[in-house]
């Protein structure tokens, strides 16, 4: 999956990407882009993990937003028990927020809300080199270039018949 978009929701364990790994499943190389409104667990990528592996993923959302008043808000998960590795999250232009106001995150490659990553390196001018060189994401499998986000190739390495029009809001 190149992205998802989800504009609003009224559950809990909800991510850009999946709400829930409770068992040992592996979620990785992928991004999120859009807003994500839940009322408990919720992260940029995935919501719930109590189990598995996240890894390589980069959470570019708008907002992460926590109706209740929880700690269970996180740039890239919302709740964390097991591995999480190598996950970026938007620097700066993300609101991050529980029912209390506004959450600060922790810049950490191996914590919930993932490693600061700048706009310039994820969808602008860098973002031809860091999507395969930091985060990295295969060049067999995805086509970057400068000013965008990457696109998935097909499963022949081509590019796909309809247009990709991933963006950053």
């Amino acid at each position: 999956m190149t992205y998802c978009i989800i504009r609003e929701c009224s559950r809990e364990s909800v991510g850009g990407i999946a709400g829930n790994n409770i068992n040992s499943g592996i979620l990785s190389f992928c991004y999120a882009t859009g807003t994500i409104t839940a009322t408990d667990y919720v992260g940029g990528i995935m919501g719930y993990k109590t189990g598995g592996t996240v890894e390589h993923c980069v959470a570019l959302n708008k907002e992460v937003l926590a109706t209740n008043t929880t700690n269970n808000v996180g740039r890239v998960v919302g709740n964390n028990i097991g591995a999480l590795t190598d996950n970026y999250a938007r620097a700066e232009g993300m609101t991050l927020k529980n029912g209390s106001g506004d959450v600060t995150p922790t810049s950490d490659a191996t914590g919930k809300d993932g490693l600061n990553a700048a706009a310039a390196d994820t969808h602008q001018g860098n973002s031809g080199t860091w999507w395969s060189g930091t985060a990295g994401f295969s060049t067999e499998l995805w086509d970057f270039a400068n000013d965008r986000l990457p696109h998935l190739k097909t499963t022949e390495g081509g590019a796909f018949s309809e247009e990709q029009e991933p963006a950053v809001e």
